[in-house]
């Protein structure tokens, strides 16, 4: 693609599309990288500065990623959530096709913390077993999530093999605990050296927080989570209805 140095559209943009055009066209497959600045600036015959701005735009809308010392790469799609069932991260991540494993970091019973029992309406101390797993779509870590479940709730919970098998699931089938509603808070963030490394991140590099409270039937509280999403690799969309009247 050539500039048009006569048209309306500023160079830099043209720049962005000429490079968004191959991305589509699959030139350029998610993780090619690309052209550095100074051969953009030369391919283009453009400033450094030009360049740059281009790069700079697709790396904030998603389409690159930047990597220090090694160059610009084409970013991988991101997982899409779409919020409209409540359901688990390993079913979700099946209906789209990917693989799904865990790593166990933390299984055992523990006094709930202050900010568990408030969000499971429990006496302070009630005890609570913790499950925290790194979880993998495709052998690639995509989230790290634990949950606290009431161990009165599901006395043998940890008996179980959480590398492979479902906890929403497990719920259902054998606890027979049918969880009907949620309620989630989300909130982008920065990770902290421990979280980046387990998500193969880097520190303070943006994720998705996300805490979660599961209800049963009369809105009992059964299950509070909390899990801390890779920002390059997890989008989270939700469906909005206007209400009538």
């Amino acid at each position: 693609m050539k500039i048009d140095r006569t048209s309306h559209v500023p160079v830099y943009y043209q720049i962005k599309e000429s490079i968004l055009a191959e991305i589509s066209s699959g030139r350029l497959k998610p993780g090619d990288k690309i052209l550095s600045e100074p051969q953009l600036k030369d391919k283009f015959e453009v400033s450094r500065m030009t360049a740059r701005n281009a790069v700079t735009e697709l790396v904030n809308e998603g389409y690159l990623v930047r990597k220090q010392g090694y160059g610009t790469y084409v970013q991988k799609p991101r997982i899409e959530n779409t919020q409209e069932k409540f359901h688990g991260f390993k079913a979700d991540m099946e209906a789209k096709g990917f693989t799904v494993s865990s790593r166990i970091l933390e299984s055992k019973q523990i006094p709930a913390p202050d900010f568990v029992a408030s969000a499971l309406e429990l006496e302070q101390g009630t005890m609570v077993f913790w499950l925290k797993r790194l979880r993998f779509a495709n052998n690639e870590p995509i989230v790290i999530h634990e949950s606290y479940i009431p161990t009165e709730c599901c006395p043998d919970l940890l008996n179980h093999d959480f590398e492979k098998g479902s906890l929403y699931t497990l719920f259902t089938t054998t606890y027979k605990k049918i969880i009907e509603t949620a309620v989630e808070h989300l909130e982008a963030t920065a990770a902290d050296a421990e979280t980046a490394a387990l998500l193969v991140i880097e520190k303070k590099a943006p994720i998705l927080f996300i805490d979660r409270t599961s209800y049963l039937k009369e809105n009992i509280p059964f299950e509070y989570s909390r899990s801390w999403y890779r920002g390059d690799r997890y989008m989270f969309d939700v469906t909005l209805q206007r209400q009538q009247g």
